[in-house]
């Protein structure tokens, strides 16, 4: 009975090392002999479906635009129609930012959020009166009461794409 050292060739494992120049360059004969077993180059591209800001984020937004939403330069208050208008759902004359007309779309989009900040609170610090418009202080109140909210998290997958 005779003892081999050397392992026994399986499914499992390589019959050549990648490391032997030899096997190397019989595998690149072999690709160049038939086209068809050569190796495919390989990408690999993220999909990421888009993330929604939170409320805090969204209020931040509101905030730094405020004075774009805002009809004069004395206004103290955004009404919805103004928002609407930087939203693109109503005419106007007035030219808003990109940001600014992003925030008030997805302010729009949020009726919840947008009473909220609607109702808001009033000078005494009580909840104020559903009017359809708000102000700094409404906007303050509801970064307060966001602040603390987790930061939205994007989970991106991964797609293999062979050319």
């Amino acid at each position: 009975m005779t003892l081999s050292a050397s392992p026994q060739p399986s499914v499992f494992m390589p019959t050549y090392s990648p490391m032997d120049p030899a096997a190397d360059k019989q595998a690149s004969m072999d690709e160049r002999a038939d086209p068809s077993r050569a190796k495919r180059a390989v990408r690999w591209e993220s999909v990421c479906p888009p993330v929604r800001k939170n409320e805090f984020q969204l209020m931040i937004d509101i905030k730094k635009h405020f004075r774009e939403y805002a009809t004069g330069a004395s206004d103290t208050y955004v009404n919805f129609n103004e928002l609407k208008e930087a939203a693109g759902q109503r005419p106007t004359t007035r030219t808003f930012s990109p940001e600014a007309t992003e925030a008030a779309k997805d302010l729009l989009s949020r009726p919840t959020l947008l009473r909220q900040l609607d109702i808001g609170v009033n000078f005494f610090g009580y909840a104020g009166i559903e009017d359809q418009r708000f102000d700094m202080d409404n906007v303050e109140y509801m970064l307060f009461r966001y602040v603390n909210q987790p930061t939205p998290v994007r989970l991106c997958q991964w797609k293999r794409v062979e050319d």
